[in-house]
């Protein structure tokens, strides 16, 4: 007899495995969110807009960090936000 899984349950499963190889996924970001504070994050995508399109950049973002630390997975939680 088989049992088919709930959603979530496969979706926390998929996740699981993904931070068990160390490959990024869309689970487990989902699952995990992101402790990284996102308030500078929210200041440059404010400034712009408020800049607006045809004008000088206002700025950049970057991360860095060795091998699975946590760069994608923070790009990842980062990306719907982006706008």
């Amino acid at each position: 007899m088989s049992t088919v899984l709930d959603t979530p349950t496969v979706a926390v499963r998929r996740a699981v495995e993904a931070l068990r190889s160390g490959v990024p996924s869309a689970d487990a970001i989902e699952v995990l969110g992101s402790a990284q504070p996102e308030a500078r994050f929210d200041a440059l995508c404010e400034r712009i807009e408020a800049t607006g399109s045809g004008h000088r950049p206002v700025g950049g973002l970057l991360l860095g960090g060795g091998s699975g630390t946590g760069k994608s997975h923070l790009l990842g939680h980062l990306w719907p936000s982006g706008r």
